[in-house]
């Protein structure tokens, strides 16, 4: 009975670390997506923030990128693997992606995921955007 409640204990604990407050007092995001940078008709920088909170220590974070609105790896022939983390400054990571076909609209999407007792995921918006005609 003990073990059951300070498995419990633990589990609020995480979802609690998760709220992570913001400067305005509001609760933050734990994934966020954010905008394109250096656009080209087969190349971009995609953005996002990752706040965990203050108890997930082992998370990882990734960009997913398709040119379908499916974003779930593997499961889609649109899903782009070439995403690269390029850098990492003030909580802004920016993941390059190569090898883009021109005038085509992609899907992307910030994930933090950490483990706990399973693998628990945190999506951020789903955004587009859409590379230039050559």
């Amino acid at each position: 009975m003990l073990r059951k409640v300070f498995i419990i204990v633990l589990c609020v604990l995480a979802v609690l670390s998760c709220k992570k407050e913001s400067r305005n007092g509001e609760a933050a995001e734990v994934a966020v997506t954010g905008g394109v940078a250096d656009l080209t008709p087969n190349s971009v920088t995609l953005i996002a923030h990752f706040n965990p909170g203050s108890l997930m220590s082992d998370y990882q974070t990734e960009m997913r990128c398709s040119s379908t609105t499916e974003l779930t790896p593997g499961s889609s022939s649109g899903y782009v693997w070439s995403g690269t983390l390029e850098s990492v400054e003030n909580g802004e990571y920016r993941y390059k992606y190569t090898n883009l076909l021109p005038g085509t609209t992609y899907y992307y999407q910030a994930v933090l995921y950490y483990y706990s007792f399973k693998r628990i995921y945190y999506h951020g918006q789903v955004k587009q955007f859409t590379t230039p005609v050559q």
